[in-house]
């Protein structure tokens, strides 16, 4: 068990913020459809588990890992509020991209690596892993940042977006200031930002470990400055 302290910081303001984001759900809307009637889906570093719900719309279990302590309680915890069949379908591992945890024995039919891959020491490590893991037929997706994010930029047009649908008030900027604190850190301080992608430069790099059928490249998501890729064993 290790615990961050960046990401544990970031946890709280991360998980009250970010699933009002309209760019966090329509990212999360386009890697959900890719794994839709796929029966085993990995959660690659899961953070708080904003993505369990929705997965289980879609997939018959969801397998959520992540490396920070912190992170990953939260996560137990949404798991634990959904009622007890949903609850029953998910799991919560310690683990790390670079290596999945043990438990993950079998091949799977989806693996999710959504903001995750800027954040590890060697992204092909972690892709050769993912590979491993998957099924013939087995997808892949991916998202993370183009560049160095402008995280103001973000928080701003999402606010433009809350107030065109009359969701936004002062109250909020507590919030917003909070989580962008937190963040900068994970921009600023060394180690925790390290790779940035365009869609094809990773398409590219997928295919030396094997990913060569592409579903879907784009760098849309968050207001263009992610990448959005999806492919196929």
């Amino acid at each position: 068990m290790s615990q961050d302290p960046v990401w544990s910081a970031f946890a709280a303001s991360y998980d009250e913020l970010v699933p009002r984001l309209g760019c966090f759900r329509r990212m999360v809307d386009k890697a959900v459809a890719h794994v839709a009637g796929r029966a085993t889906v990995v959660d690659a570093g899961c953070g708080t588990g904003l993505l369990f719900e929705p997965l289980l719309g879609v997939a018959e279990r969801v397998v959520g890992f992540d490396p920070d302590a912190t992170m990953r309680d939260r996560a137990a915890a949404r798991r634990d509020r959904l009622p007890a069949a949903a609850a029953g379908r998910v799991s919560v591992l310690d683990g790390r991209a670079e290596r999945f945890p043990d438990a993950i024995a079998e091949p799977v039919d989806a693996i999710l690596l959504l903001n995750v891959l800027f954040n590890v020491a060697d992204p092909d490590v972690v892709l050769a892993e993912c590979a491993r893991h998957l099924r013939p037929g087995g997808r892949l997706i991916l998202t993370g940042p183009r560049q160095p994010p402008d995280l103001a930029a973000v928080i701003e047009r999402s606010i433009v977006e809350w107030r065109a649908a009359g969701t936004y008030d002062d109250s909020h900027r507590a919030a917003i200031d909070q989580h962008l604190a937190a963040a900068r850190r994970i921009v600023v301080e060394p180690g925790h930002m390290r790779h940035f992608f365009e869609p094809g430069a990773l398409v590219e790099r997928l295919r030396g470990h094997g990913l060569e059928r592409v579903v879907a490249a784009d760098g849309e998501d968050y207001f263009g400055q992610n990448f959005h890729v999806c492919v196929e064993r």
